[in-house]
């Protein structure tokens, strides 16, 4: 009789230990296979953000080539009509009144309509890719070019003409910070020259007797 209830128990034992062997290698093959699905998932989420990361390094690329494309079309429509109004400011002192009329007539020929529809069609893209101040700078050029242009119908006021072609001019300045901006590029040479000459700062030469110049053990 013991030794019947020792064999049951000993078969017991022996199927209970097969039966955890078992589920303990199951358990073993089934985390490995959640452990590689999760590494292949990992794998597809970097990929995949490595693919995006790599599109939008694309796109600011194609963006900032566009705004440049767009910003020197905007500037060469713009160039003629400025031109155009900046002649209308502070005649040559020596112009006798005669050759100055002769400069308005010459001027007044200029079609600044087709050269406004020119520069509009320019900055349609802008209009789109351009940030805020951008936007601003070239909205608030435009109305003082308008501006200008209004000063000259009729009689001329040289007087406010040649304020309101400085203000155009200033604001021209504002139009060009604000693309150098929306560029990501340096300020224009002016910024480093000096107010009073219009030239780089003047640095000495060292003199023959300087430190710098003495040859050493002199």
């Amino acid at each position: 009789m013991n030794a019947a209830w020792g064999y049951l128990i000993g078969a017991a034992v022996t199927g209970l230990s097969l039966l955890f062997n078992q589920w303990r290698s199951d358990r073993r093959e089934q985390l490995r296979i959640e452990y590689e699905r999760a590494q292949a998932e990992a794998q597809r989420h970097n990929s995949r953000a490595e693919e995006r990361e790599r599109w939008a390094r694309e796109d600011a690329r194609r963006w900032v080539l566009e705004r440049r494309q767009g910003s020197v079309d905007l500037l060469s429509k713009l160039d003629p009509w400025v031109r155009n109004l900046r002649g209308w400011g502070n005649p040559w002192p020596y112009d006798t009144a005669d050759e100055i009329e002769e400069s308005r007539r010459r001027l007044r020929a200029f079609d600044w309509g087709e050269a406004s529809d020119q520069v509009g069609n320019a900055w349609a893209l802008l209009e789109i890719l351009g940030s805020d101040q951008l936007r601003e700078a070239y909205r608030s050029l435009l109305a003082q070019m308008y501006a200008v242009e209004a000063f000259t119908v009729g009689p001329i006021n040289q007087d406010g003409l040649n304020g309101m072609v400085a203000a155009m001019n200033e604001r021209y300045e504002k139009l060009l910070d604000a693309i150098r901006d929306d560029l990501g590029v340096l300020g224009p040479v002016e910024s480093r020259l000096t107010p009073t000459t219009g030239l780089p700062p003047f640095v000495e030469a060292p003199s023959a007797t300087s430190p710098d110049q003495l040859a050493p053990g002199s």
